[in-house]
């Protein structure tokens, strides 16, 4: 399987913004029309990423009118997170046009629910997110971290038969200073068993080719292609390559 590309789109109070570590006191909004992302996408996206941020701090799933938007306008397929708790949630992303849903503080906090959900709607549409902060798995939108480390977790989550896990470094994210490479190429090694996709850091095509070195599944990015720091036509050439 060749290297997966997910540009990142989060949106907060109807809006396309970027955290830093996950700070929602440290906020960047970006005012690109909705329809140039996505029109930018289709040229080398695997999918996309999106994030609920409302969600994922409040717990509220109800998506606003760019989420929906974006799950039936993007012409890549879409893989859409935050405040997903409830089986309800899940099968209503799914009816919204989503391809895959991600679960993150949920899944940390009830097994069973992972089981559920995998068992319900099958291992390729179930994607968990498992976000760290100093090593040990945040939740509720970052602002809180679980009592159990990384390994833990994907001990358990391997166990429940998940296929798919996207791996956020809470301190790279949103710093473009470079993804947690050691961190990525350990937990790739300490569970081949899973689909291990990175996020974090990516600041340049440098940086994908050294996560895809890890023995990574693929990469998902958000601001340093929101600030045109990975253009399309580079992208594009990756993924030739890649």
């Amino acid at each position: 399987m060749s290297f997966q590309l997910w540009p990142a789109i989060d949106v907060l109070g109807g809006r396309v913004v970027r955290l830093r570590q996950g700070d929602y006191d440290a906020i960047t909004t970006y005012d690109t029309p909705v329809e140039t992302l996505l029109d930018t996408v289709a040229s080398f996206a695997d999918g996309l990423h999106v994030v609920n941020l409302d969600g994922a701090r409040d717990g509220d799933a109800e998506p606003g009118s760019l989420l929906k938007r974006l799950l039936a306008e993007s012409p890549v397929p879409v893989e859409i997170g935050g405040g997903l708790r409830t089986m309800g949630a899940l099968a209503e992303a799914f009816e919204q046009g989503a391809a895959r849903v991600i679960i993150g503080s949920r899944a940390v906090e009830d097994a069973a629910f992972v089981r559920e959900a995998v068992g319900h709607f099958g291992a390729d549409r179930v994607v968990v997110g498992v976000d760290l902060k100093d090593g040990r798995p945040a939740t509720r939108g970052w602002t809180e971290t679980a009592d159990l480390s990384a390994d833990q977790l994907l001990e358990s989550l391997s166990d429940d038969d998940v296929e798919t896990v996207i791996v956020t470094d809470v301190q790279t994210d949103g710093m473009m200073q470079g993804p947690n490479h050691a961190l990525i190429r350990r937990l790739v090694e300490s569970f081949p068993e899973l689909e291990i996709i990175a996020s974090g850091g990516v600041a340049a095509v440098d940086d994908l080719a050294a996560l895809r070195d890890t023995g990574a599944a693929g990469a998902v990015f958000g601001r340093a292609w929101l600030d045109g720091v990975l253009t399309p036509d580079a992208l594009r050439a990756f993924r030739e390559v890649a």
